[in-house]
């Protein structure tokens, strides 16, 4: 049962004591001793729904502006690489691609901080399982590009 259908049965209940469990980081004792104080619960719980939906979106903004301009560097690089008729300038294809690595692993720990955030507005158990997927799929690639990434830099 999430927390929403909790809250829900909680003020369903006869005599209105049945307490939220203290896993809650916000939850008053009593939430439906009154109507005052289940109206705040719910702006309370609004507020914080809509900051966590800001915050995804501005953390997922970031991690696309970074692979954008992560991409856009190792593009111009490539074609100035390609270009050039003595191919004796500093940036080897090697140094493109752990530049544009480190562009992507911010990216990645961008979006899993995204993720992190939304589980906490996620409506139900399934939404949580599938962002903890999705987390744990970013974090193995980022784990991976960085073992690649040192492993570059030591050869």
């Amino acid at each position: 049962m999430g927390p929403r259908a909790y809250f829900r049965s909680a003020c369903a209940c006869r005599n209105n004591a049945l307490p939220l469990p203290s896993t809650f980081f916000v939850a008053p004792r009593n939430p439906c001793a009154t109507k005052a104080a289940r109206e705040d619960w719910i702006i309370a719980e609004s507020i914080l729904n809509s900051l966590a939906q800001l915050t995804v979106l501005v953390t997922d903004t970031i991690a696309v502006a970074a692979v954008l301009a992560g991409t856009l560097v190792a593009l111009v690089q490539c074609l100035r690489w390609i270009v050039s008729r003595s191919r004796a300038m500093d940036v080897s294809p090697r140094h493109i691609w752990i530049g544009y690595a480190r562009w992507l692993i911010a990216a990645l720990t961008f979006q899993l901080g995204a993720d992190i955030v939304e589980t906490t507005i996620a409506p139900s158990y399934e939404d949580i399982g599938r962002l903890a997927a999705i987390a744990l799929i970013r974090t193995f690639l980022n784990y991976f590009l960085e073992k690649d990434l040192r492993e570059a830099r030591e050869t």
